[in-house]
């Protein structure tokens, strides 16, 4: 657990998320968290793309930003998330810890297509199966996605500190007992935290505070913005400025008159709820105690007026968005932070 001052920056399709803070007894100390437009281009399903001299493009953004903003900290973490790294779950047995990546290398060749050569492998024991057996997750992060992480950390002139997943940071956030909204978070309880994103939908369930299972649906919030360009016969950028200004799905839910842009939204979030629920039958399916108890949402898109109301009757479940957690401290001079914008970059700093 880092108890440096360090910069955790979690770069999105549309939005570069920057959080500057530590980590303390068992709390995220938030002492900066600022967000700024991804330049066009520079990244897309978590790979950055430097062509065109796109690396000092993003370079200079993110500069600019921390400069603006006095964050001189030299520590970075960098947190994503990509369709491109492959995670699974294997049963093994128990061994020295010296034995286990040699076990863990000898699993991924048995169950996985891949050159070995050519991915970084981290794992962690998510539970031991009684005496014998550990229940390993396995997160397999191609080499070319990391070294391109690497050369920005360089151009930054930063340090880097590591390169974390979306998944397994928001899972750290759920570890500890703490309140959620003003209301007791339940360690007991299984919930589904769902990050609302630009191009991806990430689902991550965590029961009794240990990560479970994850699964990444290429949808998001593009494209309500590009459904509603299309029907509207207007450029991207003004349906962006209608999706967020006049859209509530609470107006087409409730049963009164709908116009065309809650329709239309109302058509792809019902889809995502479907592709939503076929995650969590797999998942229930996977063992016959599995279930889930609730859904939290976060990210960008999760900000669209109506939309926690409309999937909890869409999925028949509760559905909460993430405002406030009792485990986040924010420094006083920050004022207020849309934290449902920022938790990928938070729990990035729980170095546990």
């Amino acid at each position: 657990m880092s108890k440096k001052d360090i910069i955790s920056i979690d770069v999105g399709t549309s939005r570069i998320k920057i959080v500057a803070g530590r980590c303390s007894n068992n709390h995220v100390n938030i002492k900066k968290a600022i967000a700024i437009d991804t330049p066009q281009g520079c990244v897309e399903d978590g790979k950055l793309m430097f062509n065109d001299g796109k690396a000092d493009i993003l370079k200079q953004s993110i500069v600019q930003a921390l400069s603006e903003n006095r964050i001189r900290y030299k520590n970075v973490i960098f947190t994503i998330q990509s369709t491109s790294i492959i995670r699974r779950e294997v049963n093994v047995p128990k061994v020295k810890p010296n034995e286990m990546e040699s076990m863990i290398r000898y699993e991924i060749e048995q169950y996985l297509p891949i050159d070995l050569d050519e991915y970084i492998i981290e794992y962690k024991t998510i539970e031991e199966n009684g005496e014998d057996k550990s229940r390993i997750l396995i997160a397999a992060l191609p080499k070319a996605i990391a070294e391109d992480y690497m050369s920005i950390v360089k151009l930054l002139q930063l340090e880097p500190n590591s390169l974390d997943i979306n998944s397994n940071a928001i899972s750290k956030l759920f570890s500890m007992k703490q309140q959620i909204n003003d209301a007791a978070y339940n360690l007991d309880n299984t919930v589904a935290c769902v990050d609302l994103g630009c191009s991806h939908i990430n689902i991550c369930i965590i029961s009794k505070g240990l990560y479970q299972f994850s699964r990444i649906i290429q949808a998001g919030g593009r494209d309500l913005t590009a459904s509603i360009a299309e029907t509207f016969k207007i450029s991207l950028q003004d349906a962006e400025n209608m999706k967020l200004a006049e859209a509530n799905l609470s107006k087409f839910d409730s049963g009164e008159d709908s116009d065309m842009l809650n329709e239309t939204i109302s058509n792809i979030v019902f889809r995502w709820a479907d592709e939503i629920q076929k995650v969590f039958q797999f998942y229930k399916t996977r063992n016959a105690n599995n279930h889930i108890d609730e859904i939290y949402l976060y990210g960008g898109t999760s900000n669209l007026r109506g939309i926690t109301d409309y999937l909890s009757r869409a999925v028949n479940m509760p559905v909460k968005q993430i405002k406030t957690l009792s485990s986040l401290k924010l420094s006083n001079h920050i004022g207020a932070v849309d934290l449902e914008n920022y938790l990928n970059s938070i729990g990035a700093i729980n170095r546990k």
